[in-house]
């Protein structure tokens, strides 16, 4: 090193309107993408043990492998297979779409995705108040999986809205 240069710094690389665009776009995408695989994940791993387990043996009508909620509870049954299956297949549109080159450099594409997201977050919500509430007789919890699945989605909202404040702020 030269005397001279001791005081002195590298100039700072001149950023385009373009290059900030861009990387406001890529950094919109990662963010929505991760958002939808973390909703994706949350759903069908709620899809695959649903509250209340399944039916071991054949008993009567009852099947094994059926849904035990199905029976014992079917509005709540239905309130949660209807609203995490379209959160499911929302987070999966969403996730398909955000692979496309081509519209993933469009500022109103990838908002309308991010809108998209926001509005897949009711039903995700709506699926794990259908799993975690209860009858007078039963306590909150008591089913097997029900504490696993509240965990999940505590922690997917704490993700959420730490991300979203990201992206608002961008």
């Amino acid at each position: 090193m030269v005397d001279g240069d001791a005081g002195r710094r590298a100039p700072a690389p001149a950023t385009s309107p373009a290059a900030e665009e861009a990387e406001f776009l890529w950094e919109l995408r990662k963010y929505v993408l991760l958002l939808a695989t973390l909703a994706a994940t949350v759903t069908y791993t709620a899809g695959l043990d649903p509250p209340g387990g399944f039916w071991t043996d054949n008993v009567g009508e009852l099947l094994a492998g059926d849904p035990v909620l199905q029976k014992t509870y079917p509005r709540r049954y239905k309130a949660f297979f209807y609203c995490n299956a379209t959160a499911f297949v929302a987070s999966l549109v969403i996730v398909n779409l955000l692979l496309v080159r081509f519209l993933c450099r469009r500022r109103w594409w990838l908002r309308a995705l991010q809108a998209a997201m926001t509005l897949d977050i009711p039903p995700l919500y709506s699926a794990a108040a259908a799993q975690m509430t209860t009858s007078t007789r039963r306590r909150l919890g008591s089913e097997p999986g029900a504490a696993a699945a509240t965990s999940d989605r505590f922690a997917f909202s704490i993700i959420i809205f730490g991300i979203f404040d990201f992206v608002r702020s961008v």
